[in-house]
């Protein structure tokens, strides 16, 4: 744990780990984007860098939002905080939603084609969600359940694992470690990893535009609905009904990703047949 990366008070540098990976993960998603999108998709790399800062920036505000709703009392009395949306409170589920409605727009106000775009974006994102995830494993955020495998992590005293079992009453308050929890913050980054590495295999081979992307979106939101039941449960996590409400949200992306990809292998197949029933027709 190393939450603090970089703090020189004579210079007012006061680095937190998480927030500046997040920043950090946007501008390596926008810069690798553009490289990707000129390399696999022939789109110029200057129209991608003016399409992916609009949309970070929607990113940012979706996250946000999604945050507010978990957590709706996290900028009481500091409100104009909110704004502030290079500063961490961000979850990263609301932020795919907001990429995922608003790069289509974004695209078509600017002349570029979305899907193909959207496709160039998934290595890039993938790295962007790694980086991310490491810096709140620096942090000790987004910590798992406490667990009793053998690749479990304990956080020092001070952290926000320690704090919060304390709190709860499963440790002392003077005990210098945490009890072991899920690398949850590692088992998200292995996700965001395994969608880069399957984007760089699939996109030379990929039989429509958008396919990569609707996969990788099915695969980030599946894992982030598997990685939520493994996720440290406490007080002031929002509950609808019976599931926190980061679970109902990645659950509802898996389900309409799922659908959103059936439909697009339905409509390939389909144009991709007609060809064959012409000549069909037209050599009889």
């Amino acid at each position: 744990m190393h939450p603090i990366l970089l703090d020189i008070p004579a210079l007012g540098i006061h680095l937190r780990a998480a927030d500046t990976s997040v920043q950090l993960g946007i501008l390596l998603t926008i810069a690798l984007t553009a490289v990707s999108a000129q390399y696999y998709e022939q789109l110029d790399w200057r129209r991608t860098l003016r399409v992916m800062a609009v949309v970070a920036v929607l990113v940012l505000i979706g996250g946000r939002i999604h945050f507010l709703l978990n957590y709706p009392g996290a900028f009481i009395g500091r409100v104009h905080r909110i704004f502030f949306l290079w500063g961490g409170a961000f979850h990263i589920p609301g932020g795919m939603i907001a990429l995922a409605i608003g790069l289509p727009w974004v695209c078509r106000r600017m002349g570029v084609p979305a899907a193909k775009l959207a496709d160039a974006l998934v290595p890039a994102l993938g790295m962007g969600i790694v980086v991310a995830r490491l810096g709140c494993f620096l942090e000790g955020c987004c910590f798992g359940a406490v667990c009793k495998t053998g690749w479990c992590v304990v956080f020092p005293y001070g952290s926000q694992a320690h704090e919060m079992q304390w709190r709860m009453g499963l440790i002392p308050q003077n005990d210098p470690t945490s009890l072991p929890v899920y690398p949850l913050q590692l088992y998200f980054a292995a996700a965001g990893l395994a969608i880069t590495l399957g984007s760089l295999w699939l996109l030379p081979r990929k039989r429509y535009d958008g396919q990569v992307a609707l996969l990788a979106l099915l695969v980030f939101s599946a894992s982030s609905a598997g990685l939520e039941f493994l996720r440290n449960d406490f007080p002031p996590r929002r509950y609808w009904g019976p599931l926190p409400q980061l679970a109902w949200t990645t659950l509802a992306m898996t389900a309409v990703s799922l659908v959103a990809l059936a439909w697009a292998e339905f409509r390939h197949r389909r144009v991709a047949a007609v060809p064959r029933v012409t000549s069909a027709v037209g050599s009889g």
